[in-house]
This record gives structure tokens, C-alpha cells and sequence, in this order.
């Protein structure tokens, strides 16, 4: 007879403080200050650019959220709107790289791994404000300090570029970095020329697949790089919005991946194409807590949402050179549907379990806090 794991840690996404402070000291050489000395606090600053560019974060909010195609219009002033998707979506936006990385970590010993390498290079394609890469940046200077990284950064918009390579700078990462303002599709041929076979090549897509898809050329030049890169040590990781369409869209990117040859590591290690996509109105995601700063607080009640609960559309997968696969545990059921709020205090529920290749309800005692988040491994063992 098999019985419930009940006793796993319910996890929550604590953030190194380089990191958060790196994102502060960041904002506050991007934003325009107006109307504060300049011998206030680093808080008193704070504040008063929250207040001054909290307009400008439900602009662009509404845009992300409810007028996607339209987001372009938003970022007509790419200078003034930086400080504002900084402020608005970057330390979010790192949360949840960061939560992507521990689950990986946990489960295909990442950072163990890594550490086997001579170093890493990144590629961190249509980076924006640089949050999935410094994340990456920092998680490897916890968990592998002896690993050397480089970082080649990509995005058609030389404020945000700027951002990232001030955000790196207050991070403390000392490698090297290359940035290049350019179009997506123009950059795979380069990236290409600078894949390694002693390093692991580490490349990124957040929030950008989404952009690909509108551009024929850049899907095209992306595939011929995905097969080029099969063939050395590769990472990818794939973050986009938890919402339906943009996260079916990736997750028909991780099965075409797959397809390739390269091999699922998170969500779930299997490489069968995913189950979720023969349901039309289903689609995996992830979701974790984490200790939000207060102003990233203050700024969720003035948009009248509530970010203590992160999700996203993450996925990680790597050719068969990476040497992560044999490190993982195949066959794991990972969380993809859980109960609704009001259902959580009952004594049984059922959650959406996926094992790769089939999907199925199990039955659970877990109540209140305890509840499994979608991303987590759900774990059965037999009664002693």
C-alpha cells in the first residue's frame, strides 16, 4: 500500500540579498529623482520614484497583462520606461529564475555539475533588464563560487542593456560581459561562432519566445542554432508569462526541442511530447512563494494585485554533452493542478499529477499551508 508524502517542506523563494540590493542601487541611478535631496536615504529614494513611476508601471502592467500585442506603444521612450519595468517586474522576474534553479538544482545537481566545467558562457537572448541572468549570475556564485562565467547579452534596446550591465555591476560579478544592441534574428549566427566544448553554454530565453513567434526569420535562424548547439554542451532556459496562450506556445517550443534530442529537465524529465497540449484549455506552469520587499508590496496595492505568490512558464532542457540528464531522477510525478482555495481545509483533495507522459488525480491528507505548488515533485512512498 502506498501512502502520501505528507512531510515535504513547503518551500518559499528567499532571494541572496545581492541581489535585491543590486536591483535597488539600480533603480536608483536609472530613475529621474525629482524633488529629493540628494543626501536621502537609499528608502526615502526609493519611495519617492515609486511614486514618481507608479504611473508608468500600471501603463505598462496593463500592457503585459491585457494589451500584449500593443506592448511596443508602451515602450516608445525605451530611457524613460526602464526605470519603470525595473521597478514594476525585474526583482518579480528574478524570483522566479531563482525558484527555477533551486528545482533544478534539487533534482539534476546543477550547480554540481557545473562545477565539473572549465566555466560558463551565457547567452542571454532579448535579456531586457538583465533579471534571468543576473538570477543566474548569482545562483552560481552561492551554489558553484568556483565556476567562471562570461555573458553575452542581446536586446534591441540600448537602455535596457545599460540597465543590465549596471545591474551586474552592483551584483558583483566579475567576468566578462559583452552586450549588443542588435535584432534577435542577427544574433544567432555570432552566438553560434562562440559556442564551447570545455565550458557549458548557458542560453536564455526570458520573456522573449513569445517575440520570436511573430518573426519567421528569427524562428528559422533559432532552429538552425538549436541544432548547432545539440551538438556541444547546452542549457536552455525558457521562462515566459503563466498565462494560456504564452505558455502553450512554449510548451510546443520544449517538445520541438525535444524532438531534436535534447532532454526535459524541468518541469518534468520526460521527453514524450507533453500531455497538457491535448487539452486545448490546459497548459503547465509553475507557481512559488517568496519574501517580497516591502516596496514591492506597497507597489502590489496600488496596482491591486498580489504578487506573494509567483507564477511563471518555466522549463529547462539540455543536450545529451551537458551531462545533466544521468543526474536527474526519471519517472518523478510533478504538481501541475492543485486544489482551489476553498478546498484546501478539507481533509481529502485531489491533486493534477503529470508523469511525462499521462496525467492523473491523486488523492491527499496535505491541508492548509502544506499544499504542494504547481512545479513541485510529488512524492509517494510505501507504508512502513
Amino acid at each position: 500500500m502506498k501512502k502520501t508524502n505528507t512531510n515535504r517542506q513547503f518551500q518559499e523563494v528567499a532571494l541572496p540579498s545581492s541581489l535585491i540590493s543590486a536591483w535597488e542601487a539600480t533603480i536608483i541611478e536609472t530613475a529621474r529623482l525629482k524633488g529629493i535631496p540628494r543626501d536621502s536615504s537609499k528608502q526615502e529614494k526609493l519611495k519617492t520614484i515609486l511614486r514618481n513611476e507608479r504611473g508608468n508601471v500600471r501603463s505598462l502592467w496593463e500592457a503585459f497583462t491585457t494589451d500584449r500585442q500593443n506592448l511596443p506603444r508602451y515602450l516608445l521612450d525605451p530611457k524613460k520606461q526602464t526605470s519603470a519595468y525595473l521597478l514594476g517586474f525585474h526583482l518579480a522576474n528574478c524570483g522566479r529564475a531563482w525558484n527555477l534553479l533551486d528545482r533544478m538544482d534539487q533534482r539534476h545537481k546543477f550547480s554540481e555539475t557545473l562545477a565539473s566545467y572549465e566555466g560558463a558562457k551565457v547567452f542571454d537572448l532579448g535579456c531586457g533588464t538583465g533579471a534571468v541572468s543576473q538570477t543566474l549570475a548569482a545562483f552560481v556564485m552561492k551554489r558553484s563560487p568556483k565556476t567562471k562565467m562570461s555573458l553575452s547579452l542581446v536586446d534591441t534596446q540600448g537602455p535596457f542593456l545599460d540597465a543590465s550591465r549596471l545591474g551586474f555591476k552592483h551584483v558583483g560579478f566579475k567576468g566578462s560581459i559583452r552586450s549588443k544592441k542588435d535584432r534577435l534574428e542577427n544574433c544567432f549566427d555570432m552566438i553560434s561562432s562562440q559556442l564551447s566544448d570545455s565550458e557549458l553554454n548557458i542560453v536564455i530565453l526570458g520573456y522573449v519566445w513569445n517575440e520570436l513567434l511573430k518573426n519567421p526569420k528569427a524562428q528559422r535562424k533559432f532552429q538552425e542554432f538549436a541544432m548547432e548547439s545539440m551538438l556541444k554542451p547546452t542549457l536552455f532556459l525558457i521562462i515566459e508569462p503563466a498565462n494560456q496562450n504564452l505558455a502553450r506556445s512554449a510548451m510546443e517550443l520544449r517538445d520541438d526541442l525535444s524532438m531534436m534530442g535534447y532532454h526535459p529537465l524541468y518541469p518534468c524529465p520526460s521527453s514524450v511530447p507533453c500531455p497538457m497540449l491535448q487539452k486545448p484549455k490546459d497548459w503547465c506552469y509553475s507557481e512559488t512563494t517568496w519574501a517580497q520587499p516591502q516596496i514591492m508590496a506597497d507597489l502590489d496595492r496600488y496596482l491591486e494585485i498580489n504578487r506573494s505568490k509567483l507564477k511563471y512558464a518555466g522549463y529547462a532542457l539540455a543536450s545529451e554533452k551537458a551531462g545533466l540528464v544521468k543526474a536527474g531522477k526519471p519517472g518523478e510525478s510533478v504538481v501541475v493542478g492543485r486544489p482551489k482555495i476553498q478546498d484546501r481545509y478539507k481533509d481529502d483533495f485531489e491533486y493534477l499529477i503529470c508523469k511525462g507522459d499521462d496525467l492523473g488525480k491523486r488523492p491527499s491528507k496535505v491541508t492548509g499551508k502544506k499544499v504542494l505548488n504547481r512545479g513541485e515533485v510529488f512524492q509517494d512512498r510505501k507504508k512502513d
